[in-house]
């Protein structure tokens, strides 16, 4: 059997420094996300589509985009802990600087929601049903207006609501469907089609007993439920 990996689960509060009235974004992402896929994420859920690289200063050390042997550094080798803060410039260019604070520090562990009694059957499907390519899963406990849930193919990452309502269930695993899928590449229009299939295909496996799946023990990285 596959060693399941280590990791915990950061709840980071992100204040944009100097505006008013405030922009705050607050999101939960495994310690094990490399900085590259945080600053891609991060993007993703501000509804930036360039990318004019990252600065990152923490413990009085600076780590960016520009820097090759930086750029494989992850979140977990600054032994964060609870309220700690470092600073996150997003855009090199226009300098936006964000005070990232650790808010929470939970464990990851894929049967850590089992403590939830609201929803834990909608959060056992989540988990028996995340494709073992997805590496990353980004909770956004509150989806900011005008930021829709969606999946990062390349990166093997989804950004879902926490899948503790039907609702949200639904959309996790639409966005776990595009990384499921095995249709050809090269018939993109499909794309859609087997994600909503994905989805349609475990909600109604999962109908009669919604309780009675449980954690596959397959690896299956960072997923954070």
């Amino acid at each position: 059997m596959a060693k399941t990996v280590s990791f915990k689960r950061l709840i980071l509060r992100a204040v944009l420094r100097q505006v008013s009235p405030m922009v705050i974004r607050l999101v939960s992402v495994s310690d094990h996300m490399p900085l590259p896929e945080f600053h891609d994420v991060f993007r993703i859920i501000l509804g930036w589509n360039g990318d004019l690289g990252y600065i990152i200063r923490v413990h009085g050390q600076e780590f960016n985009s520009f820097q090759r042997k930086m750029r494989s550094k992850a979140l977990h080798e600054f032994k964060l802990h609870r309220q700690e803060k470092f600073l996150y410039v997003c855009d090199t260019l226009h300098m936006w600087e964000w005070d990232v604070r650790v808010l929470d520090i939970q464990d990851g562990s894929k049967l850590s929601s089992k403590k939830r009694t609201k929803g834990i059957g909608y959060l056992r499907i989540a988990a028996a049903n995340t494709p073992a390519k997805v590496i990353h899963v980004v909770i956004v406990p509150k989806m900011a207006i005008g930021l829709k849930a969606q999946a990062i193919p390349c990166r093997r990452i989804i950004i879902v609501p926490f899948p503790d309502t039907i609702e949200n269930l639904v959309m996790y695993l639409h966005e776990c469907g595009y990384l499921a899928k095995t249709y050809d590449k090269s018939q993109v229009w499909l794309e859609e089609v087997e994600a909503e299939f994905f989805m349609l295909q475990v909600i109604v496996r999962s109908k009669k007993n919604p309780f009675a799946r449980t954690v596959s023990s397959r690896k299956r990285g960072s997923v954070l439920i």
